[in-house]
């Protein structure tokens, strides 16, 4: 049985001077209290969002 979670994240990206964001890896702590880091091969999809004040950008990753 496949369960959803919401777990933080701790990313690192590059950034292009023209402000695109590529993501690189990103880590979070699962319910285990266990660090998973994922390698992010390419990305799939990338969307913009504005959330009250500040920006949002939403990756769609291959990993």
């Amino acid at each position: 049985m496949e369960t959803e979670a919401n777990y933080p994240i701790q990313l690192i990206s590059v950034t292009s001077t023209r402000g695109d964001i590529t993501p690189m890896r990103f880590r979070y702590e699962n319910g285990n209290h266990e660090i998973i880091t994922v390698s992010v091969d390419e990305v799939h999809a990338k969307k913009e969002m504005t959330i009250g004040k500040g920006g949002t950008c939403l990756l769609s990753c291959g990993c």
